[in-house]
């Protein structure tokens, strides 16, 4: 079986289930073509046969593609009904219009301090 490599990529929500479908139908496609070409490879060839014994290996490799393939629709089934089903975010806390910085009342008084000191020098 060739090596399988994970993927991600976006689609948006309103296109979620036209996508899911697409994907689906590959998969029923895939399975009826290994369907018929199976059930007219067995029944031409003896069954005890190693030409026999290679076509179950293929047909269990070609099966394998479909389960995976139905795997990747079930994780994203999955997540769309983890996503409906969680509750809505919560809007972020409101902050409050920022002014001018408050200079705590001591500060000022050493400021004025300072300020007066300066002047009569």
């Amino acid at each position: 079986m060739n090596p399988r490599v994970n993927i991600t990529y976006t689609v948006e929500l309103g296109e979620l289930e036209d996508e899911t479908q697409r994907l689906v139908s590959r998969a029923i496609v895939k399975l009826k073509n290994i369907t018929d070409r199976s059930e007219e490879s067995f029944f031409r060839s003896d069954i005890l046969s190693l030409n026999s014994a290679d076509q179950v290996a293929a047909l269990r490799r070609e099966l394998a593609t479909v389960d995976f393939m139905l795997e990747d629709i079930s994780r994203i089934i999955n997540g769309y009904l983890q996503y409906k089903s969680a509750p809505p975010e919560a809007p972020g806390p409101t902050a409050a219009p920022a002014g001018p910085p408050t200079i705590p009342e001591e500060l000022q008084q050493k400021l004025q301090e300072f300020a007066d000191a300066a002047s009569t020098s």
